[in-house]
């Protein structure tokens, strides 16, 4: 019975003391406090200069923390202003003249030296931002269900139905994307159209990567870099074919660029109780370029293009599906990669990848390019470039582009609106960088899954793992 009459008597003690807080920091200091705020009674409210503190709507500040509105040091009374929905966390100082933005959370601990945008997260000392993008309720509550529940999942529900409009490229709609043009599409254009940029025909840079492709493979040409670095036009592009109405059928015997590899799944081979995605990506990287380096006749670091100028295979875009989710590979399985790669053109290879093990199975789908640095050093400048292809190249060219190529294509040529959500991720050098500075391909679902964790909504926990990326 006691136990039932504090329950009784909880909610309606909490309400009054909460109407008496306000009462307390509005009308006896002349502070702004908002409606629905939670203050611990540990927190300290500046009341030097009271009348600078303004905490907006359901904002809660928690046990220990400071707000500040006066600059002792400097003799100034500033104006220290909180959102709506927002977290001030346990003895976190927020600093006299800083604005917190609506729907924003400071980490416990953290001291606020600079204003907080929107919708962020910030935490350390100085306070910087960790998260952009997050959807808060009340007191800065960022659970799903608490927010849907809350009344408060407007602009939750405003992202969501972003996603859900955006054009992704196995939707039916054209809308949002860009025409995507081919060799055949610019051969019959008149003479005044001839003189315009490719890029006024829809060819952004890995357009001019495929399109340079198809004219080596149709026409059994090799175009090297330097002349395709003078490309700029369509009449630059018809002057480097031959003969127009004489499409050559390339070499497609039987491909030798063919590896298997067998690895029994043990603990370098998995994470979170499953196989690693970040393992198996570096694993069939490693396979592509064994059979490419080996192909070539060269060690990787000897990889040339005509002038001498050192290449590095890049890995433009990789498909995964599974019958089963990565956690269905389990500890001791013995896991079968069987690769075979084939080309377009000179620049553009690709290798097509069986995975199995006795119960699960599944494929890869891996492109790749080669680049170079424009200035040494720099990764900001690299440029597209190709081997030189020696003339026993065992690698088989195929007649036509793959459909990875056009799925790719059409993903880079969607329009987004809006920017649907936001968040910041700081690179971990040891990592995410590889061995000559650049950004490694198989950190790039790890830094993937992360940010999509942090998206409001999004279903996310140890036990989630790929059946398809």
């Amino acid at each position: 019975m006691a136990k039932s009459i504090l329950g009784l008597i909880k909610k309606p003690v909490a309400q009054f003391l909460s109407i008496a807080a306000k009462v307390y920091y509005n009308k006896i200091w002349g502070m702004h406090i908002g409606h629905g705020v939670k203050i611990s009674r540990s927190a300290k409210l500046d009341t030097t200069n009271p009348k600078g503190v303004y905490v907006g709507d359901y904002t809660a500040i928690s046990f220990g923390a400071s707000v500040i509105s006066h600059d002792f040091v400097n003799r100034v009374h500033l104006d220290t202003r909180i959102g709506s929905c927002c977290l001030i966390g346990a003895r976190a100082i927020v600093l006299a003249g800083v604005t917190v933005g609506d729907h924003s959370i400071v980490g416990a601990g953290s001291v606020v030296m600079q204003d907080v945008p929107p919708n962020s997260v910030v935490t350390g000392n100085p306070a910087r931002i960790s998260e952009r993008g997050i959807i808060t309720s009340k007191w800065g509550i960022r659970e799903p269900s608490f927010v849907a529940a809350n009344g408060d999942d407007s602009e939750l529900r405003r992202i969501q139905q972003a996603l859900r409009n955006t054009n992704m490229p196995n939707n039916n709609s054209n809308q949002g994307k860009r025409y995507l043009p081919a060799l055949k599409d610019i051969l019959h254009l008149t003479p005044a159209e001839n003189q315009a940029p490719l890029q006024s025909f829809g060819f952004d840079s890995f357009g001019t990567v495929s399109l340079r492709a198809e004219i080596e493979t149709l026409y059994d040409i090799v175009i090297t870099d330097e002349v395709w670095m003078r490309v700029k036009s369509v009449s630059d592009v018809i002057a480097l074919i031959p003969n127009k109405d004489k499409i050559i059928q390339p070499n497609s015997h039987a491909s030798n660029a063919k590896l298997r590899r067998e690895r029994e799944i043990g603990m370098p081979q998995m994470a979170m109780s499953c196989l690693s995605e970040s393992w198996l990506l570096k694993e069939l990287g490693d396979m592509h370029w064994e059979v490419l380096t080996s192909s070539l006749g060269v060690a990787s670091r000897n990889i040339a293009d005509e002038a001498g100028d050192r290449l590095y295979a890049t890995f433009t875009c990789i498909k995964l599906k599974f019958n089963q989710s990565l956690s269905h590979f389990k500890e001791n399985d013995q896991l079968t990669m069987d690769l075979e790669t084939t080309r377009f053109g000179g620049g553009l290879f690709f290798s097509n990848v069986a995975i199995s093990t006795t119960k699960c199975s599944g494929y890869a789908e891996i492109m790749s390019s080669f680049s170079k640095f424009g200035e040494t050093g720099s990764n900001t400048s690299l440029v597209k470039g190709q081997p030189v292809i020696p003339p026993d190249f065992p690698v088989r060219t195929i007649s036509e582009a793959p459909s990875i190529v056009s799925e790719y294509r059409i993903a880079r040529s969607i329009d987004l609106s809006e920017i649907i959500f936001e968040t910041e991720y700081e690179i971990i050098p040891q990592h995410d960088i590889n061995g000559v500075g650049l950004l490694y391909f198989a950190a790039y679902p790890i830094i993937n899954d992360i940010a999509i964790a942090r998206f409001p909504g999004a279903i996310f926990s140890i036990n989630t793992s790929t059946i398809e990326r």
